[in-house]
């Protein structure tokens, strides 16, 4: 699986601020810079709030992560692995079922 968004759901931590975009000026009143609370394409910290967005939702999940590769995320009940590389996702399960 491919995430096509996966750095827009990442939740910064930082303060940071950027450059307002030419014509969003106006909407807030003149000010040059807007403050992030959400990652973007290109922020150094994007890949690093995107992964811990996923370790927290497959934590919810009942996955564990794996001691000897920290991308390979394991359901022991449900009998699935995921495997996290960047922004995809490699699924195993011995039936389809178990995937849905």
């Amino acid at each position: 699986m491919d995430v096509k968004t996966a750095f827009l759901n990442g939740v910064l931590e930082e303060e940071i601020f950027m450059e307002c975009p030419e014509g969003i000026m106006e909407e807030y009143q003149g000010k040059k810079v807007c403050r992030l609370v959400k990652a973007i394409h290109g922020l150094r910290q994007s890949p690093q709030a995107w992964y811990q967005k996923v370790h927290s939702v497959f934590l919810e999940h009942q996955f564990f992560r794996s001691m000897q590769d920290y991308s390979l995320y394991i359901n022991y009940e449900r009998k699935l692995q995921v495997l996290v590389y960047v922004d995809d996702l490699v699924l195993a399960a011995s039936s389809l079922p178990d995937i849905v």
